[in-house]
């Protein structure tokens, strides 16, 4: 009979010798089996070359790994992220070699090796650093570089099911890698969630045979999270399961760069009642998104049908940057809105969502959806709800730990979790945020009127800045900072960590008169990858054309007007002319 259930992880893994090549499935956190990577390390085996998505996480799972000093080489495509580190430490000392490999290719040169394919001609890496080295060709007009298969002694794979013939489901990101890295080694080991009967699992079902697999062994439901092992017995404890899993959750968001995590209920009756006074003053000025999706916004359960909870998520962005009073006084030099210099963060913030809602799965599995400010959700409203801190005067959300320079994510979940309290406000008599607003956006405390917002103007509106805001914009070429820098409690704002809300470009305080001289190829090129991309070259002028207005007569400032007086973009002459009224010289006449 055969019964390829093994009797321990120790007996599974007792073959596997020095210098082995050992294929571990997984997609970065999700789908890594951890029991098979710890028993490993207690095995004991060294000189080992791993194939991986990329170099491990945290200081578990893969990492940890690593850090033995048992791997002689990995081959991954994703060798450095944020928590990376102990790969990056190895790999600069000079105890670790590396193969970086594309996703891609990395996948078909071990289906290469399950397939007994030789090599094979593949375009991806033609004209890289990667291809150096290797074979090129010619063919029908394409190059391609020669592939050589990637064999593995054994494979390592986590799944959700399996028989005792070795035959095996997966679930999520599990089955990114798993079932390849099985198919190219010659002893494939399986940790399986549940074992079950000949003839349970649907043939349709099944995404590696058993044929394939050399061993399975049954584990229990665990989330491996960079710092944290726990596991839930598929929250068998009811409400003390679910308060344990809230815990966890908040956990897992600090070690994703997180500063805070809160959970919330859907009730948003009172603010969809301010937000629908809101729209009918005319406030949201040409965002017709803030209307068109009606109660959605603030109604999570419409939304997204089963929604119970909220989970709200804060990440500091404020950047080591130029100081921004420094700028801002300084009317030669552009003013870019803090959250602004770098790369575009609804990226960031989604895949980090996205990585956390995998890993509650991975323990409690849950209809979720994650989301970014830009869709239509009360982000404030709900970060309040879950605790995060409480709306300021200027209608952003402020943290008596962290100020308000922080982005908020959302994670829509139709787990029953504990919600956590609201924050008291503490914002008293203050008005500093109400005064320091250039155009008076801030009409009365809690509402602002974006029809007269720096950060309505020069990035939601679309057509020509109304001349009575021309002066007051001052050099704020991209939104406006003034009420946050004003507010007292922001010098607890707290810088950011993630390195892609770096200033790019020498944002954080570059000239008018250079950034005025960009062409859209330029800008196109530049700004790819940032919220300012958005806005297109045109805009991007007009904006950069009023501030060249309030800047002072200097030479360069003239010099730059002048050569857009006959822009192709009507906006665009329009902004110059006024910009060059402005300086009331000769060199105004003519002006269109």
């Amino acid at each position: 009979m055969i019964n390829k259930i093994a009797d321990s992880v120790a007996q599974a893994l007792s073959g596997i010798q020095d210098g082995s090549t050992v294929l571990i499935g997984g997609f970065g956190t999700s789908g890594i089996p951890g029991e098979l990577i710890d028993g490993l390390i207690a095995q004991g085996a060294r000189e080992l070359t791993v194939v991986n998505n990329n170099a491990g996480n945290g200081d578990t799972g893969l990492a940890a790994l690593l850090k033995t000093g048992q791997v002689r080489k990995i081959i991954c495509s994703f060798p450095r992220q944020v928590d990376s580190w102990v790969f990056d430490e190895l790999y600069r000392s000079g105890k670790i070699e590396l193969e970086l490999v594309a996703q891609g290719n990395l996948a078909e040169r071990m289906r290469a090796a399950a397939a007994g394919i030789g090599a094979f001609f593949c375009p991806t890496a033609y004209g890289t650093e990667l291809a150096k080295g290797k074979e090129t060709r010619e063919i029908n007009g394409k190059h391609y570089v020669l592939e050589y298969p990637i064999y593995g002694d054994v494979a390592l794979v986590k799944a959700e099911k399996g028989d005792r013939w070795g035959n095996l489901t997966y679930r999520m990101a599990a089955r990114n890698f798993g079932p390849v890295c099985a198919v190219a080694a010659k002893h494939t080991i399986a940790t399986v969630h549940e074992i079950v009967e000949l003839g349970q699992l649907d043939p349709e079902s099944v995404v590696t045979p058993g044929i394939f697999v050399s061993q399975v062994q049954p584990c229990c439901r665990a989330a491996i999270i960079p710092g944290v092992s726990l596991v839930h017995d598929n929250l068998s404890g009811g409400q003390e399961s679910l308060a344990s899993l809230a815990a966890d959750i908040k956990t897992w968001g600090r070690a994703l760069g997180f500063d805070e995590v809160g959970i919330a209920d859907t009730g948003l009756a009172d603010a969809e009642a301010g937000l629908t006074a809101w729209l009918e003053a005319g406030c949201h000025g040409q965002m017709d998104y803030m209307y068109k999706h009606g109660v959605k916004r603030s109604r999570p359960e419409v939304l997204v049908p089963g929604t119970r909870r909220v989970i709200s998520a804060r990440m500091s962005y404020l950047p080591d940057a130029e100081d921004a009073l420094a700028v801002l006084g300084d009317p030669a030099r552009a003013y870019v809105s803090r959250y602004a210099l770098g790369r575009d963060y609804h990226k960031v913030l989604r895949a980090r969502l996205q990585k956390l809602a995998d890993r509650i799965a991975a323990v409690a599995p849950h209809a979720a959806r994650v989301f970014v400010d830009s869709a239509p959700v009360m982000e404030v409203a709900l970060a309040e709800k879950a605790g995060l801190g409480w709306r300021g005067k200027h209608t952003l959300l402020l943290s008596r730990q962290a100020g308000s320079f922080f982005f908020l994510g959302e994670i829509y979940t139709d787990l029953l979790l504990p919600v956590d309290a609201a924050t008291d406000a503490h914002c008293g008599s203050c008005s500093a945020c109400i005064s320091a607003c250039p155009t008076g956006a801030i009409v009365a405390p809690y509402r602002v009127d974006a029809r007269r917002c720096i950060s309505y103007l020069t990035i939601e509106l679309k057509e020509s800045i109304p001349e009575a805001f021309r002066p007051m914009i001052g050099n704020r070429i991209y939104g406006c900072d003034d009420c946050q820098l004003a507010c007292p409690w922001n010098r607890f704002a707290r810088k950011a960590v993630e390195p892609d809300f770096a200033p790019r470009h020498g944002l954080d305080g570059a000239r008018l008169a250079e950034l005025f001289c960009w062409s859209e190829t330029d800008f196109n090129e530049r700004m790819a990858g940032s919220s300012i991309y958005r806005i297109g070259h045109e805009r991007w002028l007009r904006n950069l054309a009023i501030a060249l207005g309030n800047a002072p007569s200097a030479e360069d400032v003239l010099a730059a007007l002048e050569r857009r007086r006959e822009d192709a973009s009507l906006m665009v002459r329009e902004h110059v002319a006024w910009a060059l009224r402005q300086h009331d010289g000769p060199h105004v006449q003519g002006a269109v």
